[in-house]
């Protein structure tokens, strides 16, 4: 879980384009590169950022405002504290990727945040 935590500071000390939200987040425009079962599924969406708090975490399209990737279809809350998931920051892009396991809705599944 540290190591989750770690990557979720380094990507928000990334962003160069976000917004405060609430006490301990923040929100931006991301492109949303969700890969499940060999299908990639992409689209910008409105993601929220917490850091602060007892759980960090990243929350899609709160507002609903997304087309493709959507709640009925695909996990849009990621926590750090769920032991199936884990968050690591890539510093080449930077993005954040989310990776889950063997989650009911999705089987495997990872999703890579790009700000923009």
């Amino acid at each position: 879980m540290d190591k989750s935590i770690s990557a979720l500071n380094q990507f928000k000390d990334s962003l160069n384009n976000k917004e405060e939200y609430g006490n301990d987040g923040f929100q931006f425009n991301g492109l949303v590169e969700y890969k499940v079962a060999g299908q990639t599924t992409i689209e910008v969406l409105e993601v929220i950022l917490i850091i602060g708090g007892f759980e960090p975490m990243i929350k899609l399209d709160i507002y609903e405002k997304g087309i493709k990737i959507t709640k009925d279809d695909f996990h849009l809350d990621f926590n750090s504290r769920f032991a199936n998931t884990e968050f690591d920051f890539n510093s080449a892009k930077p993005s954040i990727i989310i990776t889950g396991k063997n989650s009911p809705k999705l089987g495997n599944y990872s999703v890579e945040i790009t700000e923009i």
